[in-house]
C-alpha cells in the first residue's frame, strides 16, 4: 500500500514539474535589421537580416565614408542597455580606410556588447532604437570629425524592436519540483527492488 500510494504521489509530481517546465518555453524571435546607405564614394547599398535570424545571419555589412575615423553606434532599448550595435573598422579589404568598413550586428549575432550599458564617448554614440527607420547622418558626423558622409550621402537604420525576445527560462520553483519528483521516484524503484530481493530470499 505504501508503494502505490508513494508511487501514485510521484507520478502526480513528475507530471506537475514537467508540465510546469514545459509552459516555460516559448519560441525565440529574434530583432530584424535593416539598413540604406549612400555617398559619393562608395555609392549605395541596401540590405536586412530576417525574422530569428541568429550568429552570422544576425549581422550585415556595408561600406561608408568614415574620413580615417573609427567609430561605434549602439542602439539601445529604454533602459540603455544595447541591442544592436554598427561599428566601424569590420575589416573589409575593399575599405578605402580601415574605418569605412562597417558591421551592423542584431541581438542574436552574438557580439558581447549586446545587453550591455552603453556608454557614449568620442567614439560612440547610444540612440535609442525607436523601432523604425531612424536616420543616423548627424550622429555618424558627430563621430567622424563633423566630416559627414562624401558628397552628402545618408544612413537610415531600422531595429525592429517589437520582435525583441528573450527565451523563456524554467521558474526555480518548477525545476525544484522535477528535482524532488526524479528523487521520490528513485527512493521508490529502489525500495521495490529492496522489497522484490527480499521476497526471494524468503521463499527460498
Amino acid at each position: 500500500m505504501k508503494f502505490s500510494t508513494a508511487a501514485l504521489l510521484t507520478a502526480l509530481m513528475l507530471a506537475s514539474s514537467v508540465s510546469a517546465f514545459a509552459q516555460t518555453q516559448s519560441t525565440v524571435i529574434y530583432n530584424e535589421l535593416a539598413f540604406a546607405q549612400t555617398d559619393g564614394f562608395y555609392g549605395s547599398s541596401a540590405g536586412a537580416t530576417t525574422p530569428g535570424s541568429t550568429g552570422s545571419a544576425d549581422e550585415l555589412y556595408f561600406l561608408a565614408t568614415a574620413f580615417g575615423y573609427n567609430m561605434t553606434i549602439n542602439f539601445t532599448d529604454a533602459n540603455g542597455n544595447t541591442i544592436a550595435t554598427l561599428f566601424g573598422d569590420a575589416g573589409d579589404p575593399n575599405a578605402a580606410y580601415s574605418g569605412d568598413s562597417f558591421e551592423l550586428d542584431g541581438v542574436a549575432s552574438g557580439d558581447p556588447a549586446i545587453g550591455t550599458p552603453c556608454a557614449a564617448g568620442d567614439e560612440v554614440a547610444c540612440v535609442l532604437a525607436t523601432g523604425t527607420s531612424q536616420d543616423l547622418s548627424s550622429v555618424f558626423s558627430s563621430l567622424d570629425g563633423d566630416n559627414g558622409f562624401f558628397g552628402g550621402g545618408s544612413l537610415d537604420v531600422t531595429i525592429d524592436t517589437s520582435d525583441v525576445s528573450a527565451a523563456d527560462t524554467p521558474e526555480p520553483s518548477s525545476l525544484l519540483l522535477l528535482a524532488t519528483g526524479l528523487f521520490c521516484g528513485a527512493i521508490v524503484v529502489r525500495s521495490r527492488a529492496r522489497a522484490g530481493h527480499g521476497d526471494s530470499v524468503s521463499a527460498t
